[in-house]
């Protein structure tokens, strides 16, 4: 028994002595995420940090610690943050043999969202702030479990319809996240109130983002009501693939 330990013993502390020691460029292999690129690491995968990038858009300065006990329990855990001319989070990246999770609590401005929109002649303003949102994937990258919540402090906005462009002062805005097999949901509604505006669904797999509008966007927005169509369920839908 007393054997047994000491390997054991010895085992951790070869593994602390791999990560303390091995290059920061070795996390793209351990933890990745689709349509996220990793660049420029410096450090360890013990303390590090390194470029995160969307596509070909910057998002921000990444930078980790990680958790030395829990290597006793098979996991590799980090506390992180992430900074930003756009981005400001933290939280918790955790990996093991069968699954990956991270937390997030932070805010992202209204510049890092609006290069995703202008497609669709929408120019955003403020700040969304993310609380207690919670990603569990499986091995392949799949998200398996999503939640949490999205605030967007309302302010200004501009879109365009039938080549009219608007600009409006819209109210604050409260979003929950849920997912449903290889899919995930955020589904938007106006504080105060049950009844969806908008909802957003990614599949995952391909990137394929669809946004979907419901009547009470119309008021949301203030849309002139002919943009109605008589019992429909939805305004309309328009897709957008984020990554491959």
């Amino acid at each position: 028994m007393r054997k047994t330990l000491v390997w054991l013993a010895v085992a951790v502390i070869f593994l602390a002595g791999v990560i303390a020691l091995a290059p920061a460029r070795l996390v793209p292999q351990l933890v990745s995420a689709p349509g996220i690129r990793f660049a420029n690491a410096e450090g360890t995968l013990w303390h590090g940090r390194g470029n995160i990038s969307l596509e070909n858009q910057h998002i921000g300065a990444l930078s980790w610690d990680v958790r030395f006990l829990m290597l006793f329990k098979a996991r590799l855990t980090a506390d992180y943050v992430l900074k930003g001319n756009d981005i400001a989070v933290a939280g918790v990246i955790d990996a093991g043999f069968d699954s990956r999770s991270l937390t997030i609590e932070g805010t992202l401005d209204s510049g890092l969202v609006n290069p995703f929109v202008l497609d669709y002649d929408l120019r955003l303003s403020g700040q969304l702030e993310l609380n207690d949102v919670q990603i569990t994937t499986s091995t392949a990258n799949l998200i398996e479990n999503l939640q949490g919540t999205v605030y967007w402090q309302g302010g200004p906005v501009r879109y365009k319809l039938s080549n009219i462009v608007t600009e409006v002062d819209l109210n604050p805005v409260m979003g929950s996240f849920s997912n449903e097999g290889t899919s995930t949901y955020l589904s938007l509604e106006t504080v105060g109130t049950t009844t969806p505006i908008l909802r957003l669904h990614l599949e995952v797999p391909t990137g394929w983002l669809h946004i979907q509008a419901f009547p009470d966007f119309l008021e949301f927005a203030n849309v002139p009501s002919s943009y109605l169509i008589e019992d429909s369920k939805f305004l309309f839908e328009v897709s957008h693939q984020i990554y491959r």
